[in-house]
């Protein structure tokens, strides 16, 4: 059998007894995209009977699939919470990247009351909020009232994985002052 069929076997074997909870550990491990996408649309089914635990160091899997989110480092857990609730503590939370062609944009978006910080890199501007604001409406006031010309925008949501290696390493380093 091809690595999708054992993987959805081993799941049916673990339905045959039909438990309660079921405790997943990397189910898509190895899956090319279509059979990623037919493990997950079983593991959400199986989820509206039963209590569906993955345990993966693949946060594409924990946006793909899951409704809560717990990280755990050094045996504790340090976040828990829904994926969209942890990606919204992402530095790129609500960042907007801007390609446009005008004098002084990224002096200019920097000035906004909103904006903490800009970056310029490979042509596009990155302009990030402050904690807990959302600056797309201002930027593109400010691309108006300028006439500049916007080729691309766009909002990020966030990044899982910003937030997990943000929290581990944390809690790597508190617990080195310890030691």
């Amino acid at each position: 059998l091809s690595k999708g069929y054992r993987q959805r076997t081993c799941l049916a074997q673990t339905l045959l007894h039909d438990p309660d909870i079921l405790l997943l550990d990397e189910p898509t491990e190895g899956l090319d995209p279509n059979q990623k996408q037919v493990v997950r649309d079983m593991i959400r089914e199986m989820a509206s009977e039963r209590v569906v635990m993955l345990s993966t160091h693949v946060l594409e899997e924990v946006e793909a699939i899951c409704t809560r989110a717990i990280i755990i480092s050094a045996g504790k857990v340090v976040a828990d919470d829904t994926p969209a609730a942890l990606k919204a503590r992402s530095e790129t939370y609500n960042a907007v990247t801007l390609v446009a062609e005008g004098p002084g944009i990224a002096e200019k978006l920097g000035k906004l009351d909103a904006v903490k910080e800009v970056r310029t890199t490979d042509g596009k501007i990155v302009a990030f909020p402050k904690a807990g604001k959302s600056i797309a409406a201002d930027i593109l006031g400010a691309a108006r009232q300028n006439n500049w010309k916007v080729s691309d925008i766009k909002v990020d949501e966030g990044r899982l994985d910003d937030v997990f290696r943000q929290i581990t390493i944390t809690e790597d380093a508190k617990k080195k002052e310890v030691a």
